[in-house]
């Protein structure tokens, strides 16, 4: 092979190297690009790659030590608001508003278990101007202050006046409490803990 032709297919595989690493960078540059924008993720709203790493909402007492994740909750067969599964989890009813948002948000959980007690176990423990804190999945962060705390028979619960519209931001907080039914696994009360935004949250 004479010299020439050596340093013409040494030029020509430079050449090709080149070319191989141009593309790979505009390849990765345009994936960059599309992943950032939200172009994987169906909806615009996360990429997918990034969808499981959202952090789910959750609720924040501290004068009760409450840290709990927060799910979503439906309406039983016969109208009452389902409860979470999980003795650890708090419940936002999801035909209402969700909190920080104008309405009254309704937020359920268990008072306790048949083993242990459960992450509203305290509630009874609140007075006005105690903190809850939200933390939406949507970004929202709000404060609520206590304004009051109500205990009515379960056969006279307060619909009007806990899920009814008011024009201000508002939370629910409601559990069971009260002497137990005659099997002893039912609570007969409700406590409702009322709370509204604050001003500088």
């Amino acid at each position: 092979m004479s010299a020439a032709l050596r340093r013409r297919i040494s030029w020509l595989a430079i050449l090709a190297g080149v070319a191989v690493a141009v593309a790979l960078s505009v390849w990765l540059i345009g994936e960059q690009a599309r992943l950032g924008s939200g172009g994987g993720g169906g909806d615009g709203s996360y990429p997918a790659r990034a969808r499981g790493r959202v952090p789910r909402p959750r609720l924040e007492i501290p004068k009760i030590d409450v840290k709990a994740h927060v799910i979503d909750l439906g309406l039983e067969r016969d109208g009452s608001l389902e409860v979470p599964k999980d003795y650890s989890e708090v419940g936002v009813w999801e035909g209402g508003p969700q909190p920080g948002e104008r309405g009254a948000a309704v937020l359920a959980g268990h008072v306790d278990s048949r083993t242990a007690p459960a992450v509203f176990y305290e509630l009874r423990k609140l007075r006005r101007g105690d903190r809850v804190h939200w933390f939406g999945d949507n970004g929202v962060v709000a404060t609520f202050v206590v304004t009051r705390s109500e205990q009515h028979p379960k056969a006279q619960f307060p619909t009007k006046r806990v899920y009814g519209k008011t024009r201000h931001r508002e939370l629910r907080l409601v559990t069971c409490t009260g002497p137990a039914d005659p099997s002893g696994r039912r609570a007969l009360d409700n406590l409702i803990v009322f709370a509204r935004k604050a001003r500088t949250s």
